[in-house]
């Protein structure tokens, strides 16, 4: 048998179109990536269920800068102790899915920071004592680095939970759910127990604060953090609503003598999760750090006045900063800069790139180049009344292919 020439003139040509599109439906296909279904598929940098811009993920799926994103989970970053009392190290167990976090023993105070961003992210999760033998402390932290528990620059976020009132060697742990801030090292376990010295009680829960965890009771805790805002929900109710200046940073889980926890995260799932970055690990974002590679220049650092530098990021330097005897005389309102703007030398006046933008394109566009697509022979057009003459031939084989053809299905 003859194989068919396709280019031959006296093939009609509508049967030709018939065949190529066939061939075309029988080849292998691969589900296209669809940006905003929530599915990490290839060429894609993150995908956090949505195409909207200024999220962390842009309209093409990839991270915005001053962002950084992970899949959703507890995916252990690092985890380490931050007070020794002498009790065992904690046991940490992850689920094979990343969404369920055990800690078995009762230990010393740890934490376990995962891989997943708290700056801009609202985190629900589950948390649980499935133990009646004991009455510690269970909770979450939000920035902490690796050993700040022995950092001078230490910043970080500590919610904690107590199930009953206890003293220990002179300092007393209340019951009730509490958020603190931890600055600088801790320099024994009272400190972390009492919330004393480096840990300063921000402020208790608006009606936990008081009030113990119970043994076997599911909790569903809601947190919505920013640098300047955090609001808590524990079973629906609010908990915590703080406005402030707040570090930046990854969402962990923190126990004290405490036995048999579990944590589940219940949202955000099957997507990314993009949190607001922090650079150089000073507590502020990038967007809001005016050197966001140097952690001792930030808007919450003192102004050094002799190094030249505008450390606190207020746009005075040393001598004119009003924290070094400057005043705000000397800003920059009074510089002149609208006199001498740039709406007088703007491209306006010059009106080049008006002038000549636009008749490059009409001059290259693609209708002067078609000449790269004639053929070798002149055959005769199969479309008459802008309709398209497909013999009976085509018709059959595409229904065929096309009945024929199984579901495209995504991964």
């Amino acid at each position: 048998m003859t194989a068919l020439d396709i280019t031959d003139c006296t093939v009609p040509r509508a049967l030709t179109v018939g065949l190529v599109l066939a061939a075309f439906l029988l080849a292998p296909t691969t589900a296209a990536a669809v940006c905003g279904d929530g599915i990490l598929d290839k060429g894609e940098a993150c995908d956090d269920l949505n195409t909207t811009p200024g999220d962390g993920c842009d309209g093409s799926c990839q991270v915005e800068d001053g962002w950084v994103c992970q899949d959703a989970g507890f995916y252990l970053d690092f985890n380490e102790q931050v007070a020794y009392e002498g009790y065992a190290d904690a046991a940490w167990v992850l689920s094979k899915d990343g969404l369920t976090l055990d800690q078995s023993l009762n230990a010393d105070a740890d934490v376990y920071m995962s891989t997943l961003p708290a700056t801009g992210v609202s985190i629900t999760f589950e948390l649980s004592v499935l133990s009646g033998s004991d009455d510690d402390l269970i909770g979450w932290v939000v920035a902490y680095e690796a050993k700040d528990h022995a950092s001078k620059t230490a910043n970080w976020i500590l919610f904690d939970w107590k199930q009953a009132d206890q003293e220990a060697s002179g300092y007393m742990c209340s019951t009730g759910l509490a958020m603190s801030r931890v600055q600088g090292p801790i320099g024994d376990w009272t400190e972390i127990w009492g919330h004393v010295k480096s840990v300063t009680e921000v402020t208790r829960a608006l009606t936990l604060g008081s009030t113990g965890w119970v043994d076997y009771q599911t909790y569903t805790i809601q947190m919505d953090y920013t640098t300047t805002q955090i609001d808590v929900w524990v079973d629906g109710k609010l908990e915590f609503s703080e406005s402030g200046s707040f570090p930046a940073g990854n969402f962990g889980f923190y126990n004290y003598s405490q036995e048999a926890i579990v944590y589940s995260l219940v949202s955000p799932l099957n997507q990314s999760v993009c949190g607001q970055l922090d650079t150089d690990g000073d507590g502020t974002v990038d967007s809001e750090d005016c050197d966001p590679d140097d952690p001792d220049v930030n808007p919450g650092a003192d102004e050094d006045c002799g190094d030249g530098v505008d450390n606190d990021c207020d746009g005075d330097v040393d001598g004119a900063d009003q924290d070094c005897g400057g005043d705000d005389d000397t800003g920059d309102d009074d510089t002149g800069d609208d006199d001498a703007g740039d709406d007088d030398t703007g491209d306006d006046d010059d009106g080049a790139d008006d002038d000549t933008a636009s008749d490059d394109d009409d001059d290259t566009g693609d209708g002067g180049g078609g000449g790269s697509g004639s053929q070798n022979c002149e055959c005769e057009s199969s479309i008459q009344g802008g309709v398209t003459q497909v013999p009976a031939a085509g018709l059959i084989l595409l229904s065929l292919v096309l009945a024929g053809r199984r579901r495209r299905t995504l991964r």
